[in-house]
């Protein structure tokens, strides 16, 4: 695929909807305020959909090469690289979503995934520290 090819569109996988749907029920509180109760909500959810997974998901672009690095002392990420690259390719650093307050670089490795093949660049991926534990 090139770059800027659009793909197919497809209907939204089921298990992907109910996850969706379960963290809806958890969106935070009017005044934006993040209570330790929510917190552990979402990291429970993110963590089973985790469990979840079993293996490589199918249509993922599953031959992208990733590697774990450390970056500095305790801050680790995780390099994601398409799988026919001619270097050099363009970097891009992702920070996942959740709020500074739950995921992961395991919790967003699909979309990594499909980042890093779709624009074809070199992915890393950041593994920060998580509030309120690391404020």
């Amino acid at each position: 695929m090139k770059l800027g090819e659009i793909r197919e569109t497809k209907p939204m996988d089921a298990e992907l909807r109910r996850y969706l749907d379960a963290i809806g029920a958890t969106a935070p509180i009017p005044d934006g305020a993040m209570n330790a109760e929510r917190v552990q909500m979402r990291r429970a959810l993110m963590m089973k959909a985790l469990e979840d997974r079993d293996g490589a998901i199918p249509g993922l672009p599953n031959g992208v090469a990733t590697r774990d690095v450390t970056i500095s002392g305790w801050l680790t990420g995780r390099l994601y690289t398409p799988a026919d690259a001619m270097s050099p390719l363009p970097v891009l650093v992702y920070l996942h979503g959740g709020g500074w307050a739950a995921g992961s670089v395991e919790t967003h490795d699909p979309f990594c995934r499909l980042l890093c093949e779709a624009a074809g660049v070199i992915i890393l991926a950041v593994e920060y520290r998580l509030a309120p534990e690391h404020p």
